[in-house]
């Protein structure tokens, strides 16, 4: 709340005119606006993601098949291999500490 009051201001006062037409500019998708740094960090981001997801699948306790199956998916279909891969994490993820700090409660039991 505070940074959208202290931007607003910013944006209204008389010297910062350049600052919020730069500003509205960059917010528009216009080929203008893509540049040569914008693409070369995207690839930095997504070869990140890549590199981490496969670090994390040759750490796990898997088989060596598995780990080069994981290995495979992630890099032909990088972005689905890394969704399925934090699917399935997810799904053989111990939650015990969420049950001891009470931010989870067990399930009541049906007799």
């Amino acid at each position: 709340m505070i940074f959208g009051i202290i931007t607003i201001y910013i944006l209204e006062t008389k010297s910062s005119q350049y600052l919020r037409t730069t500003i509205f500019q960059f917010l528009q998708l216009q080929p203008r606006n893509i540049t040569t740094e914008v693409y070369v960090g995207l690839v930095v981001i997504y070869l990140g993601m890549v590199a981490a997801t496969l670090h994390s699948v040759l750490q796990e306790p898997f088989t060596p098949r598995q780990k080069l199956v994981w290995s495979v998916i992630t890099l032909v279909l990088p972005i689905i291999g890394m969704a399925l891969y934090c699917l399935d994490s997810l799904r053989r993820a111990d939650f015990s500490f969420l049950h001891n700090t009470g931010l989870l409660r067990r399930p009541k039991q049906r007799f």
